[in-house]
């Protein structure tokens, strides 16, 4: 397909929608992540004014909000590797991972995805999350505590 232009850009557009739409009736017939910990999604930023302006936002009690299926993942090391680490400021790259204790909105998608590792879930976009603790060590990831909730 051609998507270079505006009439590119909506057909695109329209093609991602039907993607998301496929995504949130699988997340919503499949069963839902049931593991006993928490759960993790690594962001990063190429900017460090980009991770200072999400940051600033991201104040205890504050929302967020993905607006699209999302991956996450069990394994704290894999969000961490995605977020990256002190060393790699120096690389250009900034780094927040998020900790979820509970959701009712995610998959595993192991049983379906051969090369992907165990620990990888799919979220749907309907939740938001409010902050509830944040933690900026010296070594390691800056981590956001958060609990899902639908308005």
């Amino acid at each position: 397909d051609d998507y270079v232009g505006p009439a590119g850009f909506m057909s695109l557009q329209e093609k991602n929608a039907k993607l998301s739409s496929l995504l949130e009736s699988f997340i919503d017939k499949a069963p839902k992540w049931s593991g006993n910990r928490e759960i993790y999604r690594g962001l990063m930023f190429s900017e460090k004014e980009k991770m200072k302006e999400f940051l600033s936002k991201a104040s205890i009690g504050s929302e967020i909000k993905m607006n699209s299926v999302n991956s996450w993942t069990s394994d704290k090391k894999v969000a961490e590797g995605f977020a990256g680490s002190k060393e790699d400021e120096g690389r250009g790259q900034f780094g927040v991972v998020l900790r979820l204790e509970k959701t009712d909105y995610a998959t595993s998608i192991r049983y379906i995805a051969g090369s992907v590792p165990a620990s990888e879930l799919i979220m749907s976009q309907k939740p938001k999350f409010k902050v509830i603790n944040i933690e900026i060590p010296t070594k390691g990831s800056k981590i956001i505590t958060v609990k899902e909730f639908i308005d």
